[in-house]
């Protein structure tokens, strides 16, 4: 995936753009694991939501 950044690039990078890219890891991360557990077609934002920033 083009969006995976090495922790070396990222340091480079101001803190807010860091967390940007960091937040969108966490969806994309969580989008997979609710997809999988319900499918597609049941899976919602809510969801998703839930399960990317629950352990935040």
């Amino acid at each position: 995936m083009d969006d995976m950044v090495s922790s070396e690039s990222t340091d480079l990078l101001p803190v807010r753009e860091q967390q940007r890219r960091m937040t969108r890891q966490r969806i994309v991360v969580a989008a997979r694991q609710v997809f999988e557990e319900h499918g597609y077609g049941q899976a919602s934002i809510g969801d998703i939501a839930k399960n990317a920033f629950e352990n935040s």
